[in-house]
């Protein structure tokens, strides 16, 4: 690991929410069977690395994403993993809330339309930016991506808390896998493995309901 310098900018990652840096330095970084010098910024991310514009520039690299990267005329393989898509939610306009009261706001997807086919059924969570800088609670939310989303905030404080428009106040993911309308839904339940943010939001919202209202959920 090389000595590290102090970064003084603030780097934001895409969902909105700032980057817990470590410093920067002169990595020797190995990409296929080539070694290439470049200043690289130490932060906390879970994944390994981005390459940015100002490496990809410098030589020359093209990447077509539908079979691979060039880069001083050397074909690399592209693999691609993980989740694709994670958009994020502002607030459409100024809002108030009084204390200890909830409040339904409007969002809006900053990318929309094109991320209408992209994202479809999602998950809006909120990020930690605007949990951490503001008083206001933000409810995670299943929505079908549309020009403006439905959020729920709730205000714990003493005072009335402000939300301007075009805060960034969270994040939509598209959602892997939807429980079938015409199978049992404790056999789909522990089948699908679904993530925690949803085990929790479907026991929440099925306590009260009918075994009929449970399936269609």
């Amino acid at each position: 690991m090389p000595n590290l310098n102090q970064v003084v900018q603030t780097i934001m990652s895409a969902n909105g929410t700032e980057l817990n840096v470590a410093g920067k330095g002169e990595f020797h970084i190995w990409i296929y069977q080539n070694v290439y010098l470049a200043e690289a910024v130490v932060a906390d991310l879970s994944i390994e690395n981005i390459i940015g514009l100002d490496f990809l520039k410098k030589n020359r690299c093209l990447i077509n994403l539908q079979e691979h990267m060039v880069c001083h005329n050397q074909v690399i393989p592209l693999n691609f993993t993980g989740q694709l898509g994670c958009y994020r939610v502002s607030v459409v306009e100024d809002t108030c809330i009084q204390p200890g009261t909830e409040a339904l706001v409007r969002g809006h997807i900053n990318e929309y339309p094109s991320t209408k086919n992209e994202v479809g059924l999602g998950i809006i969570e909120p990020c930690k930016k605007f949990m951490a800088k503001n008083s206001a609670l933000m409810a995670t939310t299943l929505v079908k991506a549309s020009e403006t989303v439905p959020l729920r905030f709730m205000n714990v404080s003493n005072v009335v808390t402000i939300i301007r428009a075009g805060t960034i106040v969270g994040n939509i993911s598209p959602i892997q896998d939807v429980i079938s309308d015409d199978k049992n839904i404790t056999d789909i339940y522990k089948e699908q493995n679904l993530r925690i943010e949803l085990q929790k939001l479907l026991s929440n919202c099925s306590g009260n309901l009918s075994q009929e209202q449970k399936r269609r959920v």
